[in-house]
């Protein structure tokens, strides 16, 4: 770690199924913590006409330098993007143990875009990132999805997942993480229009 932070953000694009990434390091000498970078990456990636449930819309979940240190705020993280409710830029802050497991990853942040064709999760194991079907979990409320997929994976896994309020496009959707950590603004929405569990 550089400065506080794994050195890596995750590029998801939903409508080719491509993951790529690219150096902490092209934003962090210049925008300070998880918002920050989100925020710039924000106005660089999503066209400025463009709404908040279009595919060009890009949902940014990140940490900061202080991410996963065990210090008060350690374990807080963002989510950023375009929202439904009024077409503008916002954000979400989390708590819980979410944040800090992207950091032990090897990730600042991961950035979603495009829509995929059929329900999808990312998985972030071993150094390495795949989307997976998720058409079983479609349907399915945010803490349910996190014991089934914890059930699957094992007690150790950290999940943040939509319900059906996200599914459905529900503008004030939200984002659920370990320890009931809740991400509101409606980015749960935007993940929903995405197809992403």
């Amino acid at each position: 770690m550089t400065g506080g932070y794994a050195g890596r953000i995750l590029w998801v694009d939903l409508s080719s199924g491509r993951i790529t990434e690219t150096p902490t390091a092209d934003y962090s000498d210049r925008f300070l913590g998880g918002r920050g970078i989100a925020a710039k990456v924000y106005w660089d990636k999503v066209p400025p006409g463009g709404k908040a449930l279009d595919a060009d819309n890009a949902v940014i979940l990140a940490t900061g330098p202080i991410g996963g240190v065990p210090v008060f705020a350690g374990s807080r993280w963002t989510v950023c993007g375009k929202i439904p409710s009024v077409e503008q830029f916002s954000y979400g802050n989390f708590g819980g143990r979410w944040g800090a497991a992207l950091k032990f990853a090897g990730y600042d942040a991961i950035v979603v875009q495009g829509k995929s064709e059929k329900p999808v999760y990312l998985l972030v194991h071993d150094g390495t990132a795949e989307l997976k079907d998720a058409s079983a979990l479609w349907g399915k409320g945010a803490i349910e999805t996190r014991e089934i997929l914890k059930g699957e994976f094992g007690s150790a896994l950290r999940v943040v997942a939509i319900g059906q309020a996200g599914e459905n496009m529900a503008v004030m959707a939200n984002l659920i993480a370990d320890n009931d950590a809740a991400g509101s603004k409606g980015l749960g929405a935007v993940l929903g229009s995405k197809k992403m569990k």
